[in-house]
């Protein structure tokens, strides 16, 4: 059975879907909160910048001069205008091997530094002073990675935040897919009367599940009519093949006819036998796919039953030239299994027929082992088939030569009948050995 990939899952694609476009907008938001926030910051610095530059200014005087001391990380240039001639009256010594000196007001930043100027015209005069202010942009620019580091946190603990719950919210829209899904797991072609139930959503999910039951209604009708198809041509066809078995029975037995005749009597016996089993195989196939196989156990010795059906095809394995050898384990002390002598004799003549269509050298070893649960039965025999599929060889209607004759049904009714008596079947082929494994459960009680 199919199994789900998580990283290929509904789940988690809706969840990374989910996270992403989380991580998208939360990218995006946090990047426009994070510019009008700067703005607003640089701003606000630029006005202290700007008044702190004001008040220094205010406190300067031409006559006498008198020069403001500014405070700590505070460095000042100011100038005396009058006309178009200027003279520094005062400049920290910090600035000396600084050559960007604005003309005009306002706040620019350069070299780490954020420059602030204003400028002031004296009374009675067109002179004007100037006043610089430099400081380090060291704080500022703190402050905003602070926030930018800030923003793409709550980013992140978004996305971990959105992430399980996006989870939980596609396991709850999942939830009726995934009733769906073990609901459908549990039919099957002997349960297909069973329906999925249609949610009151009105939704996709009701839409899904009201198309699958319309599919398997039609598949229901399919199988029914082809099962009753099979059990109506089988039954009907059981009778008509009986009488003209018993006919040919007789005529073979009075001896009136001559050896040509004989020979083809005999030849037209063994095919209307091989019909009469094909005709039994068919009616088991109707019952197993509508499950209603019954099965008439007995407690019987396994081997007995293996020998009964190698003495009943006697003159089929004569025809095909195959022998067979037939050995037991020196350790078996007890070969009985409960089974229903019908239905396991016609394992045994399939595998043995089956052994006569694909063994190269027309020998086949059947072995019977003992576990500590059950009775082995392994037939073995060499094939023309180096590696063939195990799981279409055990598929019903499947051929591994289309050439050979029969409806490809052997192998997998076998392995039917085996699983209706408890057992198991397992196919090899090594080197050209191919090798049925039968293990049916040792004798209990009924």
């Amino acid at each position: 059975m199919l199994r789900i990939n998580f990283y290929k899952s509904i789940k988690f694609k809706i969840t990374l879907t989910f996270a992403g476009v989380f991580a998208v907008l939360g990218l995006l938001l946090n990047y426009y909160n994070y510019q009008n926030i700067r703005y607003q910051i640089i701003a606000k610095d630029n006005s202290y910048l700007l008044a702190r530059a004001g008040a220094l200014l205010d406190k300067t005087n031409i006559a006498p001069i008198v020069i403001p001391i500014p405070d700590e990380g505070e460095h000042i240039r100011i100038i005396y205008r009058h006309l178009n001639q200027k003279k520094t009256l005062y400049q920290s010594d910090s600035l000396k091997n600084i050559s960007v000196f604005p003309n005009k007001k306002g706040v620019i930043d350069t070299l780490n530094l954020r420059i602030a100027t204003q400028v002031k015209t004296l009374e009675n005069s067109d002179d004007k002073l100037q006043l610089t202010i430099f400081t380090t942009d060291k704080a500022l620019v703190q402050s905003l990675q602070l926030i930018f580091l800030s923003l793409i946190i709550t980013t992140f603990i978004v996305i971990l935040v959105a992430a399980p719950i996006a989870y939980i919210l596609s396991k709850i829209i999942l939830k009726p897919i995934n009733k769906i899904i073990h609901t459908t797991q549990k039919i099957n072609s002997a349960k297909l009367t069973e329906r999925i139930a249609i949610p009151e959503s009105n939704d996709e999910v009701a839409f899904l599940a009201s198309t699958i039951n319309d599919m398997l209604q039609r598949l229901d009708n399919a199988v029914t009519l082809q099962n009753g198809f099979f059990a109506s041509a089988s039954h009907e066809l059981r009778t008509p093949l009986a009488i003209l078995k018993g006919e040919l029975e007789i005529s073979l037995k009075q001896e009136k006819y001559p050896p040509e005749i004989q020979n083809l009597l005999k030849s037209q016996l063994g095919e209307v036998s091989r019909l009469q089993r094909i005709v039994q195989e068919f009616l088991l196939i109707s019952q197993l796919k509508a499950d209603k196989v019954q099965l008439y156990l007995q407690n019987n010795d396994i081997q007995d039953s293996i020998l009964k059906s190698i003495i009943k095809l006697k003159s089929f394995l004569n025809d095909e030239h195959l022998k067979v050898n037939f050995m037991i384990d020196e350790k078996l002390q007890n070969s009985e299994v409960n089974l229903d002598e019908e239905k396991i004799a016609l394992i045994w003549v399939n595998l043995i027929e089956n052994a006569s269509k694909y063994a190269i050298t027309k020998h086949l070893q059947i072995t019977v082992t003992e576990e500590l649960e059950t009775i082995n039965v392994i037939f073995e025999n060499d094939t023309t088939l180096a590696k063939p599929d195990i799981k279409l060889l055990k598929t019903a209607f499947h051929q591994a030569d289309l050439l050979k004759t029969g409806a490809g049904v052997g192998l997998w009714l076998c392995e039917q009948l085996i699983i209706q008596h408890g057992g198991s079947m397992q196919i090899k082929v090594f080197e050209n050995k191919f090798s049925v494994i039968i293990k049916l459960p040792k004798s209990r009680q009924v």
